[in-house]
Protein backbone atom coordinates (compact mmCIF):
# COMPACT_ATOMS: atom_id res chain seq x y z
CA UNK A 1 0.00 0.00 0.00
CA UNK A 2 1.14 3.07 -1.19
CA UNK A 3 1.16 6.93 0.26
CA UNK A 4 -0.82 7.50 -2.91
CA UNK A 5 -2.81 4.70 -2.73
CA UNK A 6 -3.99 6.08 0.71
CA UNK A 7 -4.16 9.76 -0.22
CA UNK A 8 -6.87 8.55 -2.72
CA UNK A 9 -9.18 6.98 -0.75
CA UNK A 10 -9.13 9.39 1.74
CA UNK A 11 -9.39 12.18 -0.74
CA UNK A 12 -12.52 9.76 -2.26
CA UNK A 13 -14.56 9.23 0.82
CA UNK A 14 -13.59 12.91 1.86
CA UNK A 15 -15.50 14.12 -1.09
CA UNK A 16 -17.96 11.53 -1.43
CA UNK A 17 -19.18 11.50 2.42
CA UNK A 18 -19.50 16.01 2.70
CA UNK A 19 -20.84 17.45 -0.19
CA UNK A 20 -19.39 20.65 -1.84
CA UNK A 21 -20.78 23.45 0.07
CA UNK A 22 -20.11 25.65 -2.83
CA UNK A 23 -22.43 23.75 -5.18
CA UNK A 24 -24.95 23.34 -2.40
CA UNK A 25 -25.34 27.26 -2.20
CA UNK A 26 -25.13 28.24 -6.22
CA UNK A 27 -28.39 25.57 -6.04
CA UNK A 28 -29.58 27.57 -3.21
CA UNK A 29 -29.54 30.85 -5.16
CA UNK A 30 -30.84 29.47 -8.28
CA UNK A 31 -33.63 28.03 -6.42
CA UNK A 32 -34.72 31.54 -5.02
CA UNK A 33 -33.36 33.14 -8.18
CA UNK A 34 -30.69 35.73 -5.59
CA UNK A 35 -27.13 35.74 -6.20
CA UNK A 36 -24.96 33.71 -3.38
CA UNK A 37 -23.23 37.02 -2.23
CA UNK A 38 -26.75 37.63 -1.17
CA UNK A 39 -27.02 34.19 0.45
CA UNK A 40 -23.55 34.67 2.12
CA UNK A 41 -24.13 37.71 3.51
CA UNK A 42 -21.81 39.54 1.95
CA UNK A 43 -24.00 41.55 -0.21
CA UNK A 44 -27.79 43.16 0.38
CA UNK A 45 -28.85 43.04 -3.16
CA UNK A 46 -30.87 39.62 -4.00
CA UNK A 47 -30.66 40.17 -7.57
CA UNK A 48 -28.73 38.03 -9.61
CA UNK A 49 -25.82 38.44 -11.56
CA UNK A 50 -27.84 37.09 -14.61
CA UNK A 51 -30.36 39.84 -14.03
CA UNK A 52 -27.48 42.50 -15.52
CA UNK A 53 -27.23 40.66 -19.05
CA UNK A 54 -31.28 40.93 -19.35
CA UNK A 55 -32.19 44.13 -21.57
CA UNK A 56 -33.72 46.71 -19.42
CA UNK A 57 -34.94 48.81 -22.22
CA UNK A 58 -34.85 48.36 -26.07
CA UNK A 59 -31.44 47.26 -26.47
CA UNK A 60 -29.81 48.33 -22.79
CA UNK A 61 -28.87 46.30 -20.80
CA UNK A 62 -29.05 46.55 -16.81
CA UNK A 63 -25.47 46.26 -16.71
CA UNK A 64 -25.32 48.82 -19.43
CA UNK A 65 -27.54 51.21 -17.38
CA UNK A 66 -25.43 50.74 -14.38
CA UNK A 67 -22.55 52.18 -15.91
CA UNK A 68 -24.38 54.71 -17.25
CA UNK A 69 -24.87 55.80 -14.36
CA UNK A 70 -21.59 55.31 -12.62
CA UNK A 71 -20.36 57.48 -15.13
CA UNK A 72 -21.92 60.50 -14.36
CA UNK A 73 -20.89 63.48 -12.39
CA UNK A 74 -21.89 63.29 -8.83
CA UNK A 75 -24.81 66.08 -9.43
CA UNK A 76 -26.20 64.21 -11.96
CA UNK A 77 -26.13 61.07 -9.72
CA UNK A 78 -27.79 63.08 -7.54
CA UNK A 79 -30.13 64.19 -10.18
CA UNK A 80 -31.01 60.85 -11.57
CA UNK A 81 -32.08 59.71 -8.32
CA UNK A 82 -34.19 62.31 -7.33
CA UNK A 83 -35.92 61.75 -10.72
CA UNK A 84 -36.26 57.86 -9.78
CA UNK A 85 -37.27 58.82 -6.06
CA UNK A 86 -40.59 60.95 -7.53
CA UNK A 87 -41.81 57.99 -10.40
CA UNK A 88 -41.29 55.46 -7.94
CA UNK A 89 -43.68 57.94 -5.28
CA UNK A 90 -46.14 58.62 -8.43
CA UNK A 91 -46.19 55.06 -9.27
CA UNK A 92 -47.20 54.36 -5.52
CA UNK A 93 -49.73 56.56 -5.21
CA UNK A 94 -51.40 55.21 -8.16
CA UNK A 95 -51.29 51.78 -7.50
CA UNK A 96 -52.92 52.34 -4.52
Amino acid sequence: MTIAYVLRSVHRRYFYAFPDLNRIYSLIADIFDVSTDYLYGVSDCSLPLSKLNEFFYDDMTYSELISIVLGLSEEHQKAFMIILECLRKKQNRTSE
